[in-house]
């Protein structure tokens, strides 16, 4: 009897330690797909918080010659920036195992910035800037599943709707034109949480 009690004892404790190893700690670094990098903050039981960021810098360079009669050429030259913030919160309703249901709201804000500038030789003249600047401003809610692989490790997945708020300026010369519109479209993603 004795020995029955010290054998059921020991499984207990080796399924209580795997049932903890599963559990992962309150912060992760999340690398997620379309190209972001974050955070997430796991509140309580039921609530995280994920904030992320991306971020691209783009520079090109091109040169185009006439020839005669008409023997006029220019160069060119354009670079941009693009910055992306974001905050999402994910609300746990359900779980199996090491599977969880949640759904997620997200609020975002989008910069970026283009300026092409081009050099034309005489008769049309000197060096004309082209400026662009965009601000977007993105909110989207979200349906997903996260399955955690191991205590430091988990996946994810989530589909949903986005609604997009776009404000855009163009300046050229003397010229400025402003631009503003919306749009909705679907949105996915997938990602990899490495838990602290």
């Amino acid at each position: 009897m004795a020995r029955t009690t010290v054998i059921v004892s020991l499984l207990m404790l080796t399924v209580a330690g795997s049932a903890r190893a599963q559990e992962h700690g309150p912060v992760g670094i999340v690398i997620a797909y379309p190209a972001a990098v974050g955070v997430v903050w796991h509140v309580s039981e039921r609530v995280a918080l994920r904030p992320d960021f991306s971020f691209s810098f783009n520079a090109s360079d091109s040169t185009n010659t006439g020839s005669a009669p008409f023997a006029i050429s220019s160069t060119s030259s354009a670079h941009g920036k693009s910055v992306s913030v974001g905050l999402s919160a994910l609300f746990y309703v359900k779980k199996w195992d090491a599977l969880r249901a949640y759904f997620s709201p997200r609020f975002g804000f989008i910069r970026a910035t283009a300026t092409t500038t081009t050099s034309t030789t005489f008769p049309l003249g000197g060096p004309t800037d082209l400026r662009n600047l965009n601000s977007t401003y993105t909110g989207s809610g979200s349906v997903g599943a996260q399955y955690t692989l191991g205590r430091r490790f988990s996946v994810f997945g989530e589909v949903g709707v986005s609604y997009s708020d776009l404000e855009s300026s163009t300046g050229f010369a003397t010229t400025i034109v402003e631009t503003s519109g919306w749009s909705v479209s679907s949105r996915a993603g997938v990602g990899v949480v490495v838990y602290f």
